[in-house]
């Protein structure tokens, strides 16, 4: 009688355990189908550098949007984290999130903020996704991806440019920005001497207003091209100056990204010369032209801007790739890194990129030449 009673606890108790285990499995399956990583966006949305970070959170709102409707769901949430673009703030914010969400994949805007947090999240094992221009930004990357062009690109397109007619005199207006010196010392000017250019030099700080003093002495050296590389808030000031300076526009100018942020196309009257400038296709297409890229053309019409922001297209394109990443089985940073370094070429809104075994990427530039008023498409 003993020996049924035994057994029969036996059988009950391992009927409670499956039941156990069943209720368990269950609610882990419940878990794990509420669980959505996180991923952070460190973004300048208030403070001096906030218009900085506007385009990134517009475009983090469009690629949110399109993966809904295109997928039915997004298989992340987004948590955009203000920066102030401030490198100490960005790594007091870094270790408060990271312990909040749980989080492991951040995109991080800014040379600086890129900076200070890229050994932070290595060491983390985390995923960042750099869109900031810096050339440098890049080296010895273990676990990060650029979504962006590199200064590099541009300084290479600007070298090529420049030494077409290696007769002319070169003048150089340098903004002390890391980024600008960067491409000035260590591509630039390199160029220059290897094709036995001659050229002048002028360094300003960012935000100066009083240009007179530098381009009276690079119009000594009777410079025949002005190359101007900073931001394009710095371009009014310097293009008016300029303008008395060499009221008859003999100087032209050459420059990248800044030309395409300069806010006074269409409006200045005082663009009396040729500016030749270079930067990502989209972005040239969208201020020499009606625009043409789909998604470029909602985010215009959706935020009423007159094109989208190189930024914003790269921007757009991280949230979307880590979207395809995550489709595709990704779920650690680590297996999202490698499936899309795998890729090697992946086509957003910029049009095709391509990524190297670092993380770094090329995208597509394209130069426009303004002149007379109106834009061309093109170097000639």
């Amino acid at each position: 009688m003993n020996q049924l009673k035994n057994k029969f606890l036996v059988v009950v108790i391992a009927v409670l355990c499956l039941v156990g285990c069943g209720e368990r499995t269950s609610e882990e399956k419940v878990n794990s189908t509420k669980h959505v990583e996180t991923v952070v966006a460190m973004l300048p949305t208030t403070g001096y550098l906030a218009f900085l970070g506007e385009p990134g959170q517009k475009a983090i709102q469009l690629a949110l949007e399109d993966i809904a409707h295109n997928q039915g769901r997004v298989p992340f949430s987004v948590e955009i984290v203000d920066t102030k673009g401030d490198p100490k703030e960005a790594v007091t914010r870094y270790m408060e999130t990271k312990e909040k969400y749980n989080a492991k994949i951040f995109i991080t805007t800014l040379t600086g903020v890129s900076e200070a947090l890229k050994p932070m999240i290595e060491k983390d094992g985390g995923l960042q996704i750099v869109v900031a221009i810096h050339p440098k930004l890049m080296e010895k990357s273990q676990n990060a991806i650029r979504f962006c062009f590199s200064a590099a690109q541009e300084a290479h397109e600007i070298s090529d440019h420049l030494t077409k007619n290696k007769k002319e005199t070169i003048g150089l207006l340098v903004s002390k920005d890391a980024t600008s010196v960067s491409e000035f010392d260590d591509y630039l000017i390199p160029a220059l001497k290897v094709a036995q250019m001659t050229y002048a030099r002028q360094d300003y700080d960012v935000g100066q207003k009083d240009f007179r003093t530098a381009l009276l002495s690079l119009k000594s050296n009777n410079i025949s091209k002005l190359v101007v590389l900073g931001y394009g808030s710095d371009l009014p000031a310097i293009l008016k100056q300029l303008a008395i300076i060499d009221p008859k526009g003999k100087i032209g100018v050459v420059g990248g990204i800044g030309l395409i942020e300069f806010p006074d196309w269409g409006s200045a009257d005082y663009l009396n010369r040729q500016l030749d400038f270079v930067g990502p296709s989209l972005a040239v297409d969208g201020l020499v032209a009606t625009q043409t890229n789909s998604i470029a053309r909602r985010y215009s019409e959706k935020f009423g801007t007159k094109y989208m922001p190189y930024d914003a297209a790269f921007t757009y394109d991280a949230i979307t790739a880590l979207s395809t990443a995550f489709g595709q089985g990704a779920v650690e940073a680590a297996q999202v890194h490698d499936k899309i370094i795998s890729w090697k070429t992946y086509r957003g809104s910029v049009g095709e990129i391509t990524f190297s075994a670092d993380g770094d990427v090329v995208s597509n530039m394209s130069w426009a030449r303004y002149q007379d008023g109106r834009f061309v498409k093109g170097e000639e």
